[in-house]
C-alpha cells in the first residue's frame, strides 16, 4: 500500500481532511502485516482508525488470503460491515472484495436435533406448535435464527441449536446434502477476502483448534482493551446445575437406556451438592481450602460414578430397538463417540475442582441464585498469557487497537495482560485540541468514596454542574448501588428531564437522549464506552469515582492474592492500571468531534490527596483544569 493510494481512498468521505495520524497508523500496519510481526497502536476517537487498518488488509486481500478483524461490540461490528468496507469498496475500485461476518455455531439451527426433538416430543408439550412452526418455513430459511420470520422460545433454541459436541458431520445427511446451516455459512467464509467476527468468538476458534474460523496469518483486534478479559472468559470452565443431568438425558435418548444405580447415584449428588452450594447463603463464593472439604468429598463420588458411565459406555451395545429406523440406527455410533468426547470433558471439569491444589494458577468459585434454585461452579485461568503466546501470536500476525490501551504512555499493561513480547508500537496524538475544547473539575469537597456520606455530598456539585450544562449530561457511577441511591437523591432537584439505566433498552435510552432536549442519564459500566453522541446533546460528563475494580470479585481476589504470594506490587501493576484504562473510556464519551466542546467532572478528591493522583491526571487528555466551576460556561456549547 503507497500512501498516496491510500489518501485517494479516503479523500472521497464527504468533509475529508487529512490526518497525519491515520496515515501513520496504516503504515505501521502494512509494515507490521509484510513483516509478519505484532503491531500496538492507541488510536483516539477522530484518528479514523478503522480505515487505518482496513485499507492494508484489502490491499493484501487474494484468493487465498484471508484476514480476520476482531471486535469488542456489536456496534462496531455493524459500522464495519455496513459502512467503512462498502465505502472503502467503493472508493479504492476494489469491487470483487468479499466481507462477512462469523458468528458463533449456536445461532444456526442443526436439522439433525431438529428431527431429534420432532421424533421424540411429547403431543402435548408447549414447543410443539413451535416446532411445527419452524418445520413449516425450513425449505427456504437459511437457518441462521436471526432470520427466522417469528421469535421461538430460548428452550426450543438450546434443543435445537448447533453445537460442536453433537455434530455428526459425514453421517448427518444435511452435512451430505450441503444443507447444514453452520457449515454453509462457514464455506461463505472461506471464499471472503476478510471476515469479521468478536474476541469472545475468536477464543473459541482457539479452543476449538481452528474449527469454528476460516485458516487466516492477519488478525486485527480493534477495542483491543476488551481481548484479555474476553479470553479468561473463554478459558473459564463451567458447571451448571444441570451438566450431568443434561448429558444423562442425551445418552438416554440416543444411545440406550442407563443403569438405574448409576442414574440414582447422579441424583443423590446432585442434592448433596445443592445443599452444599446454598448452606453458605451466599450469591458469589470462592472455593478455598478452608471451605472445600465437602466439595472435594462430593467432587470425589462424581468423578467416580463418571467412571462408571464411561465403563458401561464403552461396554454397552447401543438398544437398536429404541431406534427402529435404518438411518437413524447408523448415526449412534458416532453419537457414541461425541458422548464418550462430551463425558470426557465433564470430567475434566470436575477434576478442576477436585484436585484443586494441583491447579494453582487457576481461581475456583461459585455463582449461585437462591430464588431460581441454581448454580454454576466455575474455574478460570489465572494467567492466560502463555496460552495466548502458545496458541496464537507464535502463529500469526496480530494488530491490536484501541483508544485506551496504554498506561503511563506505554503498553507494558497490555502486553504482560496478552503475552506479546515484541511488537511494533504506536501512540498517536489526538487529533482534538483538549486544552481549548474541554475542562476538568475535581471538587476538594467531597467526602471519601468509600464513605456512606459520599453521594450525599455530592449534591452540590452535581447540581450546580447540571445548572451550567443545561442537562445535556451523562452521570457515570462505578456501580448499580451509587447510580440507584443518586438518583433517588436527586431526581427532584434536577430539573430537565432525567432517566437512568434499564428504564428502557440500551438502545431506546441512547435514543431518548439524543432526541431528548437538556436530557441527563445516569448509567453505569456500560455507558462507559461504545456510545458516540458528538455535538452539543453532550456537553457534560459527571463519574461517581476512579473505577478500580470491584475487591469481591473471585477472579479479582485470587489474582490479587497471586500477587501478593509473588512479591508484585498488586495496586500498581494490576489495580490501577485496570481503572485508568476504564476511566479513561468514560472520559472519552465527551469530545467525540473537532467542533465538540465540554466538562468532565470527576467526584473523587483521591486524585487531588492520594500518591497515585499524577498518574491518573498524566494518563487522561490534556485539558484544562479547573479549581471551581466559575470559567465551566466557557467550555459548554
Amino acid at each position: 500500500m503507497k500512501k498516496d493510494k491510500f489518501i485517494k481512498a479516503i479523500q472521497k468521505i464527504d468533509g475529508f481532511e487529512l490526518r497525519p495520524q491515520q496515515i501513520e497508523m496504516s503504515e505501521t500496519i502494512e509494515s507490521a502485516i509484510e513483516d509478519d510481526s505484532h503491531a500496538i497502536i492507541e488510536a483516539g476517537t477522530g484518528s479514523g482508525k478503522s480505515f487505518a487498518y482496513l485499507f492494508p488488509l484489502m490491499d493484501i486481500s487474494s484468493p487465498d488470503q484471508i484476514s480476520v478483524v476482531s471486535t469488542g461490540t456489536i456496534a462496531l461490528q455493524e459500522q464495519i460491515l455496513e459502512k467503512d468496507i462498502p465505502f472503502l469498496i467503493k472508493s479504492s475500485g476494489k469491487k470483487d472484495f468479499k466481507a462477512v461476518i462469523a458468528k458463533g455455531r449456536n445461532n444456526y439451527i442443526c436439522k439433525q436435533k431438529l428431527e431429534e426433538v420432532a421424533r421424540t416430543i411429547f403431543p402435548g408439550s408447549p414447543l410443539k406448535f413451535e416446532m411445527d412452526m419452524i418445520l413449516d418455513v425450513l425449505d427456504y430459511w437459511d437457518g441462521d435464527f436471526a432470520t427466522l420470520p417469528f421469535k421461538i422460545s430460548n428452550e426450543l433454541k438450546r434443543e435445537i441449536e448447533s453445537s460442536s459436541d453433537d455434530c455428526i458431520m459425514a453421517k448427518c445427511e444435511y452435512f451430505r446434502a450441503n444443507k447444514a446451516p453452520f457449515y454453509n455459512s462457514r464455506k461463505e467464509m472461506a471464499k471472503a477476502d476478510l471476515v469479521v467476527t468478536n474476541h469472545s468468538l475468536y477464543m473459541a476458534d482457539i479452543l476449538s483448534q481452528g474449527k469454528v474460523l476460516p485458516e487466516h496469518h492477519t488478525v486485527v483486534f480493534d477495542e483491543a482493551h476488551h481481548l484479555y478479559n474476553q479470553a479468561i472468559n473463554a478459558f473459564t470452565a463451567s458447571l451448571g446445575r444441570y451438566s450431568i443431568t443434561k448429558l444423562l438425558q442425551k445418552i438416554q435418548k440416543r444411545l440406550s437406556f442407563i443403569p438405574e444405580k448409576i442414574t440414582t447415584s447422579f441424583l443423590n449428588l446432585e442434592v448433596e451438592l445443592m445443599e452444599w452450594v446454598f448452606s453458605f447463603k451466599k450469591s458469589t463464593f470462592r472455593i478455598l481450602d478452608n471451605n472445600s472439604h465437602r466439595l472435594i468429598e462430593i467432587s470425589g463420588n462424581i468423578l467416580e460414578t463418571i467412571s462408571e458411565l464411561n465403563t458401561w459406555m464403552e461396554k454397552i451395545p447401543v438398544n437398536m430397538d429404541m431406534f427402529p429406523d435404518e438411518e437413524i440406527r447408523s448415526k449412534t455410533v458416532v453419537h457414541k463417540q461425541n458422548l464418550t468426547k462430551q463425558l470426557q470433558n465433564l470430567k475434566k471439569k470436575w477434576t478442576y475442582i477436585y484436585n484443586h491444589e494441583a491447579f494453582a494458577d487457576r481461581v475456583n468459585w461459585v455463582e449461585c441464585d437462591s430464588k431460581r434454585g441454581y448454580f454454576e461452579i466455575k474455574s478460570a485461568p489465572l494467567n492466560i498469557a502463555d496460552t495466548l503466546k502458545e496458541e496464537i501470536w507464535s502463529k500469526k500476525a496480530g494488530i491490536f487497537t484501541s483508544a485506551t490501551i496504554a498506561v503511563k504512555d506505554n503498553f507494558d499493561y497490555f502486553k504482560s495482560q496478552i503475552g506479546i513480547e515484541e511488537a511494533k508500537e504506536l501512540i498517536l496524538p489526538s487529533p482534538f485540541d483538549y486544552k481549548s475544547q474541554s475542562a476538568l473539575y475535581i471538587p476538594k469537597d467531597i467526602a471519601d468514596p468509600n464513605s456512606k456520606e459520599f453521594i450525599e455530598s455530592c449534591r452540590e456539585t452535581i447540581i450546580n454542574t447540571l445548572n451550567i450544562s443545561q442537562g445535556r449530561a451523562f452521570l457515570l457511577f462505578s456501580s448499580w448501588r451509587n447510580m440507584e441511591i443518586a438518583y433517588e437523591l436527586f431526581k427532584r432537584d434536577i430539573h430537565f428531564p432525567a432517566r437512568k439505566q434499564n428504564d428502557m433498552t440500551r438502545k431506546q435510552t441512547i435514543e431518548w437522549f439524543k432526541k431528548t432536549p437538556n436530557s441527563v442519564l445516569f448509567a453505569t459500566s456500560t455507558f462507559w464506552e461504545g456510545i458516540d453522541i458528538p455535538g452539543d446533546s453532550l456537553s457534560c460528563v459527571i463519574i461517581d469515582k476512579l473505577p478500580f475494580s470491584v475487591p469481591d470479585d473471585p477472579v479479582i481476589q485470587a489474582r490479587v492474592d497471586y500477587m501478593k504470594e509473588n512479591g508484585i506490587n498488586w495496586f500498581q501493576e494490576f489495580s490501577l492500571p485496570e481503572a485508568i484504562i476504564k476511566l479513561r473510556q468514560g472520559v472519552g464519551r465527551l469530545i467525540r468531534t473537532k467542533a465538540d466542546k465540554g466538562l468532565l467532572v470527576i467526584l473523587d478528591n483521591r486524585i487531588n490527596t492520594k500518591f497515585y493522583g499524577k498518574t491518573v491526571i498524566n494518563s487522561l487528555p490534556p485539558v484544562t483544569r479547573l479549581i471551581n466551576l466559575n470559567k465551566a460556561s466557557e467550555f459548554i456549547l
